[in-house]
């Protein structure tokens, strides 16, 4: 048993050590200290504890009501998920619904207000979303963390889903069929022959898995067929661009998108077509 002379010692003991670390570091209190170790743990090992902390709470306080709605939900689908109650696809759901909220409900302007440090913290948090507001505002979702996620807890869908999204989307915001140019803006690289090879992918998508990711799945075909019907900024020469577009003909003959994009090939060949050809975009 401690004598009453050893619990002193050991209490100024603790009291030196905690005024040597205020000193050399700049932090006023023990509470501080405390909070300062704690934002430094990886988010992954006390996620709840670290989502109901006053710090977190008190940045909670500072976003828009629709942007913390958007983070808590995000989160919350992220713990089901590895509790094994929630599903990966409602988390990727979540991704799309927090874009919204942080990014296109107040025109980004939430970015600009937050401190570095409170942005930080924000990001460390949301695990899975790639988070970024240099020069342009991101939040999307990581296809690497997703894919993972899928192949430990998803069904054959979700890793199917996530197995193409990533050969879509190797990076954040630019599929692999873009060449980005500018932060904004970029050309179409017909001669890569990706825009054939991707439309087989998630059309086979599509067809194995129709009810799973009907949205996302959409827009992403949606997207490769515009460019094969009215991207006008080529990235390449005249023989890169006939060639992807004779290959998807040659591929998808009985599609309906195949008889516009036979026209244009045909406009292209007559030389009045409207693509500009080893465009600079901008």
């Amino acid at each position: 048993m401690q004598t009453q002379t050893q619990r002193k010692l050991t209490i100024g003991t603790i009291a030196a050590v905690i005024a040597v670390i205020t000193f050399s570091t700049g932090i006023e209190s023990l509470p501080d200290l405390i909070n300062r170790l704690r934002s430094k743990l990886p988010t992954f090992q006390l996620p709840k504890a670290l989502r109901s902390s006053r710090e977190f709470d008190a940045i909670l306080e500072r976003l828009t009501p629709e942007a913390g709605e958007g983070v808590t939900e995000y989160l919350q689908a992220l713990e089901d998920l590895e509790d094994g109650t929630g599903s990966v696809e409602r988390l990727w759901l979540e991704v799309q619904k927090l874009r919204n909220a942080l990014i296109l409900h107040d025109d980004g302007r939430l970015f600009t207000r937050l401190s570095e440090y409170d942005f930080n913290l924000l990001r460390e948090h949301l695990r899975g979303i790639f988070l970024s507001r240099f020069e342009t505002l991101h939040c999307d979702p990581d296809s690497l963390f997703f894919l993972e996620a899928s192949r430990r807890q998803g069904t054959t869908a979700d890793v199917r889903f996530f197995e193409c999204y990533r050969q879509t989307y190797p990076r954040p915001k630019w599929p692999i069929y873009l060449q980005g140019q500018t932060e904004y803006t970029g050309c179409t690289d017909f001669g890569s022959g990706k825009l054939v090879e991707l439309y087989g992918v998630w059309h086979s998508f599509k067809t194995s898995h129709p009810s799973d990711y009907i949205v996302p799945v959409k827009e992403i075909l949606d997207d490769i067929k515009s460019n094969l019907e009215r991207s006008t900024c080529a990235c390449g020469s005249r023989e890169t661009v006939e060639h992807e577009l004779q290959s998807f003909v040659d591929r998808f003959p009985k599609h309906l998108l195949a008889a516009t994009v036979s026209n244009r090939l045909t406009r292209l060949r007559a030389g009045l077509g409207d693509i500009r050809l080893n465009c600079i975009s901008g």
